[in-house]
């Protein structure tokens, strides 16, 4: 059975995350390391990755509606299904969704 909260979490997680691709000249190719969003971790500047995103447990509470301790449950149920992993610091946390490629869509040209 499907649990609307689980579904939730999982496509802003989705949505949230950076994708890693642009749209160049109707195309779809890989953006470079520097186009990514930086971030502040663990005291050094780092790009984001394809797949990874940062937020806090209640922001992504508010994002989908369901209550933090609900989200923080999905989150741990994500870890254990091996779908995420998540790094926390004292201000926000670094989600990585696990084959991000695998769940994306995209189109090439030849």
């Amino acid at each position: 059975m499907l649990k609307p909260a689980y579904l939730a979490v999982w496509v802003r997680l989705l949505v949230e995350a950076q994708h890693g691709y642009k749209k160049v000249e109707g195309i779809w190719v890989k953006k470079e390391e520097k186009e990514m969003k930086s971030i502040i971790w663990k005291g050094k500047r780092c790009h984001l990755k394809a797949g990874q995103l940062t937020c806090g447990l209640s922001q992504l509470s508010q994002w989908t509606g369901v209550s933090r301790g609900t989200t923080r449950n999905v989150l741990k149920c994500f870890e254990t299904e091996t779908m995420i992993e998540t790094q926390a610091s004292s201000k926000f946390s670094l989600i990585t969704v696990l084959n991000w490629e695998s769940y994306q869509g995209i189109e090439t040209q030849d």
